[in-house]
């Protein structure tokens, strides 16, 4: 699948705007009981961490589709 910098645009201003209907209890029935959400210092060294590497591999961005790698990242 081909994505240009307009869709890629478009599907990120979605998404963001998407964020922003969300509900408390919607967010809180995704839980799967007896785990631990990660915490805010541990997200941002997951995210610093892809960062680092995106930028020893030369990576100027990656895509991610609805599903757990976009949730892992985003909280989306």
């Amino acid at each position: 699948m081909c994505v240009d910098r307009r869709d890629f645009l478009r599907l990120s201003a979605g998404l963001a705007g998407a964020t922003l209907f969300e509900s408390e209890p919607l967010a809180q029935s995704r839980a799967t009981s007896g785990v631990t959400p990660i915490s805010d210092d541990e997200r941002r060294a997951r995210i610093e961490k892809a960062q680092r590497l995106m930028k020893q591999n030369r990576i100027d961005a990656i895509y991610l589709e609805g599903g757990s790698s976009l949730f892992y990242y985003t909280g989306v």
